[in-house]
């Protein structure tokens, strides 16, 4: 019953691609009239330098109050005032044209366009995710990072079917004891924190910079995670459980080199 309420529930939504394909991942391409068809999503396409411009008019008020939430919510914030102004006028720049032309999902390409001409997309991909943020609860806007269209269906599929947060990750590392460590580059919701006060909104890494990320280490429980992908055109779901357990602060500096400012999960 939940998974035919989920199939239905997909019919008619729609999701945004802002920007269009990241740093050539072919894993992120999609046939959008494949999705319509299968799935029931229409597809929309988006530019992001109408999101710079929008972020750019906004209200310098209500950022700064957006940015006096996030000092008290979370437990600090070591990233430049101007860089983090840019990060949130991105994000809010993004929620109202999500809320305005009602799209329920989205994807955003980010690199390397928005980092080096304003700020990386990882503070709005942390809060649409949460669906809740300084000016209350909405959505929540499932949100894939990099434009990876297939990554956002897997999310989307997901939520479908449970109603719950998700979160999106890319493979760090597998050790041969069977532990996987996955991270990326900042856009999990804060949700994944075992506590608000555990994040800290980090500088993001040189690679993908300038911009914020939200560090911390995921909080220990069950999970379900999944990866939709083709082979030879035709769709396919890789399906496990795993449990996330409950580690140092401190490891992702032992395991991910300069890296280790993004968010992880054990």
């Amino acid at each position: 019953v939940r998974a035919a309420h989920g199939a239905n529930y997909l019919r008619g939504k729609t999701y945004v691609m802002f920007g269009g394909r990241s740093l050539g991942m072919y894993t992120g391409m999609i046939d959008e009239l494949e999705w319509r068809n299968k799935f029931g999503i229409e597809v929309e396409s988006a530019e992001q330098m109408d999101i710079v411009e929008r972020a750019k008019q906004l209200d310098s008020d209500r950022v700064e109050k957006f940015y006096s939430w996030m000092l008290g919510t979370f437990g600090g914030i070591e990233v430049e005032k101007e860089v983090m102004d840019r990060s949130i006028r991105l994000h809010l720049a993004i929620k109202e044209f999500m809320t305005e032309n009602k799209y329920e999902y989205c994807g955003i390409k980010c690199l390397t366009e928005l980092p080096a001409n304003y700020a990386s997309a990882c503070v709005a991909h942390s809060f649409l995710n949460d669906g809740v943020d300084a000016e209350g609860e909405f959505g929540p806007f499932i949100c894939g990072c990099e434009c990876d269209n297939n990554g956002a269906l897997s999310m989307i599929l997901l939520n479908a079917v449970s109603d719950k947060k998700v979160c999106y990750a890319d493979v760090r590392h597998l050790n041969r004891d069977g532990q996987l460590i996955l991270c990326n580059c900042g856009s999990q919701a804060t949700v994944f924190a075992n506590d608000p006060k555990d994040v800290i909104w980090m500088p993001q890494a040189k690679i993908n910079g300038p911009g914020a990320c939200s560090t911390y280490v995921c909080k220990p429980g069950d999970m379900t995670l999944i990866r939709m992908s083709r082979i030879n055109g035709k769709y396919h779901m890789l399906m496990f459980r795993g449990t996330a357990k409950a580690v140092s602060p401190e490891l992702p500096k032992e395991t991910s080199g300069h890296t280790w400012v993004w968010p992880h999960a054990y």
